[in-house]
């Protein structure tokens, strides 16, 4: 059960941040802390910090950390690659009133290893803008995630390229055993792979068997080769690497098909 002995509610970033500072825990939608048994001194609910937006201005597509899965899923804002990756790296997240309620924020906070949300947000070379520490690649956001700050928005370039994304699970709503999504854009590759166990990480050996023009089959032997697996009560270590090669595979032939239909991008 989860437990909240002060609950805050400021109207602004700039007090919920010192809030959050002084040792309190920033709340969402609440659907990821509420499960398990926890319990919390002081919750700063950011529903009234006018975070809920998804909008697309200088190139970028910008989505308001208050902003649900739901919400980002259904955007019309993406293009058609890039949202039909979008919504495949969402579309398992249990079913539509959890992603009603989930919030970008929320994914991108946790830091879930399983995720699909982070494997795409780090192949589409995104941002994520955090009140305190400012703007950071996701790269540097998931190798090492700065303290008590607020997540403000997350920042994805519009349109950019060929995407796909590709993961292996035991049932629709389970979680991924591996996943992976590559971006083709301008000529360069960039492969992600989560659930590892542990977040996604670039494949950037891959990526350099990809932009020198290997086959989509030795650049999935080199994600598999270079990148470490480890096992846990849902797959082994092995298990991970023989299916990582192959998905890898699979998405880098679909994002090249895809940029050759249209001519490059």
């Amino acid at each position: 059960m989860l437990r909240i002995d002060h609950y805050r509610t400021p109207e602004t970033i700039e007090e919920a941040h010192r809030l959050v500072a002084a040792g309190a825990t920033a709340l969402g939608g609440l659907t990821l802390l509420k499960h398990g048994d926890r319990r919390i001194a002081v919750g700063v609910d950011l529903s009234r910090l006018g975070l809920e937006y998804i909008k697309a201005e200088g190139g970028e597509i910008r989505l308001g950390a208050m902003t649900s899965a739901r919400e980002a899923e259904l955007c019309g804002l993406f293009g058609p690659s890039q949202s039909a990756a979008l919504r495949e790296s969402l579309r398992h997240l249990v079913g539509v009133q959890f992603r009603s309620h989930v919030t970008i924020g929320g994914l991108l906070w946790s830091r879930l290893g399983h995720s699909d949300f982070l494997a795409f947000c780090l192949a589409s070379d995104a941002l994520v803008r955090l009140y305190g520490a400012g703007e950071l690649s996701m790269e540097a956001f998931l190798e090492k995630r700065p303290a008590a700050d607020i997540v403000a928005e997350l920042v994805l370039p519009a349109d950019a390229g060929s995407y796909a994304f590709e993961s292996v699970r035991t049932s629709f709503s389970d979680r991924s055993l591996l996943n992976c999504a590559v971006r083709l854009a301008g000529g360069k590759t960039r492969i992600a792979v989560g659930a590892r166990p542990a977040p996604a990480r670039l494949a950037a050996e891959a990526m350099k068997e990809a932009d020198r023009g290997a086959d989509a089959a030795r650049v999935g032997r080199a994600a598999a080769e270079t990148l470490a697996f480890s096992g846990d009560v849902h797959a082994g270590a092995d298990y991970r690497k023989e299916v990582c090669a192959a998905i890898v595979e699979r998405a880098v032939e679909r994002v090249r098909a895809q940029d050759a239909a249209e001519g490059g991008k």
